[in-house]
């Protein structure tokens, strides 16, 4: 009787172990799937970021060909995963500074309206005093660019009629150590200008 007794008790020890593990794993993953729901819903509220325009005498010798790129780490703004970065082009003797984008396909595109509605907004920050210089893109663009994305990846663009001038940056002590730093921002339509 001792044995049959003994045997019941592991065998009941065995379920509760096998029990408990299964709970425990099934609120690892409830856990997770509410640490991941969190991401994503910071996802949706994150509107900006930040980046270091590095190696600005390259990109102005780059310039021969008539522009040059800079494309910042892609990251999630309001939902969107998208690389933002700055397209420079010759004009003349004047570099003009504008905004660039590429859209990504993201893990929560069914979370945000499509095609892509923001506005944005670039600004460049003074390393001595934190001013800034900057611009808004008016909204109302259209086509394949800001379509969501069913590759990995739309075609890249960026945005004629505003821009900063690369030259009077520069000038102004913006452009320092060979660098600049950059605030990138999606905005909603109805902000104000």
């Amino acid at each position: 009787d001792l044995d049959n007794a003994t045997d019941a008790t592991r065998a009941h020890m065995s379920q509760i172990s096998a029990d408990i593990k299964s709970a425990v794993k099934e609120n690892n993953e409830r856990t997770l799937k509410a640490i991941e729901e969190l991401q994503r819903y910071a996802e949706l509220q994150v509107a900006l970021t930040t980046f270091l325009v590095s190696g600005v005498e390259e990109l102005k010798k780059a310039l021969n060909e008539g522009w040059s790129l800079y494309e910042a780490q892609k990251t999630y703004l309001c939902g969107y995963c998208i690389s933002p970065g700055v397209y420079i082009e010759k004009e003349g003797l004047t570099l003009n500074l504008y905004a660039w984008l590429r859209l990504y396909k993201g893990c929560i595109d069914h979370r945000v309206q499509w095609p892509f509605q923001r506005k944005i907004g670039l600004s460049v920050v003074s390393p001595r005093d934190c001013s800034k210089r900057g611009f808004q893109v008016p909204d109302g663009y259209s086509g394949k660019y800001f379509k969501k994305p069913t590759e990995v990846k739309n075609e890249c663009c960026y945005f004629i009629g505003k821009f900063l001038s690369l030259n009077d940056l520069s000038s102004e002590g913006y452009v320092e150590n060979d660098s600049f730093l950059v605030i990138w921002e999606l905005l909603p339509l109805e902000a104000p200008k």
